[in-house]
This record gives structure tokens, sequence and C-alpha cells, in this order.
């Protein structure tokens, strides 16, 4: 409850600078237009497509963790997900007033380039059924025994 209450005053707070942000891209009615459909589109397919995978595999399996023993780790990468979510936008307006908004957006877009080069690293080691760790990686597709 207290997110969706954050996310309306993000949201109150962003609509007014619509104008303002426009302006400052340089951006025609039609620009804008697309630019703001894109969290709606998005929203909607997502929903879509959690619709495909629950008439597909059922509600349970759509919403449980694949492994309980990584559900904790799940928990904290959906936290760090949403704190970043919630932030961005703000810091990189911030940053904006500061720099201007290509240099906040470039500051942007080299964090996301350092992420995606250290994410490989931080991957966690897989479980080894043969040594009876849990939660193999995928179930075999005939029934039988799961492999990794």
């Amino acid at each position: 409850m207290i997110a969706l209450f954050v996310l309306a005053l993000i949201l109150a707070s962003w609509v007014p600078r619509v104008p303002q942000i426009k302006a400052d891209l340089r951006l025609g009615d039609g620009r804008l237009g697309l630019a703001l459909l894109g969290a709606p589109v998005g929203a909607v397919l997502t929903r879509w497509l959690t619709g495909i995978a629950v008439t597909r595999f059922g509600s349970v399996p759509v919403v449980r963790p694949p492994c309980p023993a990584t559900a904790p780790s799940d928990a904290v990468v959906s936290a760090v997900g949403y704190a970043g979510w919630l932030t961005g936008p703000p810091v990189v307006g911030g940053l904006a007033e500061l720099i201007g908004l290509h240099r906040a957006l470039t500051v942007v877009l080299v964090l996301l380039a350092t992420i995606v080069a250290f994410a490989p690293a931080l991957r966690a080691p897989r479980p080894d059924p043969a040594a009876g760790e849990q939660c193999p990686v995928r179930p075999a597709a005939d029934g039988g025994p799961a492999s990794s």
C-alpha cells in the first residue's frame, strides 16, 4: 500500500512538468505522445503475457518462486529493482538540473553498461542435483528426472 502511495506521489509530481520536459527536449506532440505511451503499452503487454503464462502453466507455478532456496535472494533483487525504479527518475531529474539532460542520461547509460559488464560475475553457482542440492535448473520435458 505504501508503494502505491509513493508511486502516486511520483506521478503527481511528474505530470505537471510534462510541458517543461516537452519544451526542453524540443518534442512535438506526436513524439511526446509516443513517449508517454510507453508505460501503458508495457503494462498491457506484461499483463497479457502473465495471462498467457497463467493459462498455460497455472497460477501456482507462475507465482511461486522456482526454487524455495533462492526465494530470499529473489526478494532482494526485486526490492533493489523497485527501489531503483522509484528513486531513479528523481535522481536523473536532479542530475539534469545540475549538468543537463543529455549528460544525466549519459550517466544512466554508463551505469547500465557497468551493470551489464559485472552481472555475470555476480551469478550464483547452479545447484548440483547429483550432490543432493536443492532446485535443479529445469525439469526434463518427458517428466523424467530433472537435469541442470
